[in-house]
């Protein structure tokens, strides 16, 4: 299927939508435990995994004429471009080493790190 222009708008859509849901849960911390603040800081941590997967598959490498979603820029370069870009404990060239290597070349053999049947035993 061919990329274009209404892809890298979804993009920026959908990461709209996440960082409005980092600031709302953010904003509601305060509040007793409460679903708004639960359900907007889960989709805010779900919308950066969701966009750092494909981002760092080179999904967008071709299209986005800005670098910025470049599956070797995204997240790096400053904490502050890592903070906008992927605000989670893992390190971009961590995801880089255990999920586009260690686990897309080993898919389901012993040494896969997400081979569920293994890690359950």
């Amino acid at each position: 299927a061919e990329q274009g222009e209404a892809d890298l708008q979804h993009l920026s859509q959908l990461l709209g939508w996440s960082n409005l849901c980092g600031a709302l849960g953010l904003l509601t911390m305060w509040v007793p435990p409460n679903v708004i603040t639960i359900a907007a800081l889960s989709l805010w941590s779900w919308g950066g995994f969701f966009t750092t997967h494909f981002v760092s598959h080179g999904g967008y490498n071709r299209l986005d004429k800005s670098g910025r979603y470049h599956s070797r820029r995204f997240a790096q370069g400053s904490q502050w471009q890592r903070l906008v870009d992927w605000f989670d404990w893992v390190l971009p060239s961590a995801w880089h080493i255990h999920h586009n290597r260690r686990h897309h070349y080993k898919v389901n053999e012993a040494e896969d790190p997400d081979f569920l049947e293994r890690n359950f035993e």
